[in-house]
């Protein structure tokens, strides 16, 4: 192709389980679970948030992972691209481009999952890290 090389390198890896840390009393049902939705990962109404009810001395009954709740997936393509040049004999110039994370797919942390915070189920800041 005229001294021109294209490679590229795909990247996807499933989240890592959410930690439920904090000990809280969950009522049940769906939670609607949205790993990319930073304003409300979660249906926060399906737990008690009032701090004056948590428990404070007791066995704990509600897990601590789920398998089905996931921080958000890596998802990422690099592409480069190289030409080279012959300038004399024995020297030669490189022509290159690098594309990294091409599709500018952000990766999310995990949601704040302590029910007594005011971020209770977001993001408490932008994404900062890149896949």
């Amino acid at each position: 192709m005229g001294d021109w090389a294209v490679s590229s390198l795909y990247n996807y890896h499933s989240g890592a389980p959410v930690n439920w840390t904090a000990d809280l009393i969950y009522y049940g049902g769906s939670l609607n679970w949205n790993a990319h939705n930073a304003s409300k990962t979660f249906d926060t109404t399906e737990f008690n948030t009032n701090s004056s009810q948590q428990f404070t001395n007791h066995y704990r009954t509600f897990s601590t992972y789920f398998s089905n709740l996931r921080v958000d997936a890596t998802n990422n393509v690099n592409l480069s691209a190289t030409k080279n040049f012959a300038l004399l004999e024995n020297v030669r110039l490189q022509f290159r481009g690098d594309a990294f994370n091409l599709c500018n797919h952000p990766l999310f942390a995990a949601p704040t999952i302590g029910v007594t915070s005011g971020s209770f189920g977001r993001f408490r800041a932008p994404p900062t890290r890149r896949a």
